[in-house]
């Protein structure tokens, strides 16, 4: 399954200005394939046809051990105990109010197709566990 990666608009301007990757609580979200992507979008709230399921809440999973290193930030894999789910894409934003945006978006991941879950544990993990790199 090769996955793409696409950034919001706001995406460097969170990145480099306020979004803090040592305190900011970052989530990882499942969306439909019914999800239509807005790179212009700021906020997490007004994204629409987020995943419903068993084993999923509303919000998605928070990513774990964000560690941040010579302009390398890193973290583990956002893992699902027991998913029932129908997922296209994945939307990484932060709980946190930022620049006067609340929950801002960052990035979404798209698997390419449908991916049908259905009651097993099921992992998302980062190329390498980098979540960012300065380049």
């Amino acid at each position: 399954m090769a996955v793409t990666v696409t950034k919001f608009d706001h995406y460097e301007d969170m990145v480099l200005g306020g979004l803090d990757w040592d305190t900011n609580t970052l989530m990882l979200a499942l969306f439909t394939s019914s999800f239509t992507l807005d790179t212009a979008e700021t906020s997490f709230d007004n994204l629409t046809n987020e995943c419903t399921g068993t084993g999923y809440t509303a919000g998605g999973e928070a990513v774990s051990n964000v560690a941040k290193a010579s302009g390398v930030v890193t973290a583990d894999p956002v893992a699902w105990a027991e998913v029932t789910v129908s997922a296209r894409y994945a939307v990484l934003y932060t709980t946190a109010t930022i620049d006067g945006v609340t929950n801002p978006v960052l990035l979404v991941y798209d698997f390419g197709s449908e991916l049908t879950l259905s009651a097993i544990p099921w992992s998302f993990s980062w190329a390498s566990n980098i979540l960012y790199q300065l380049t």
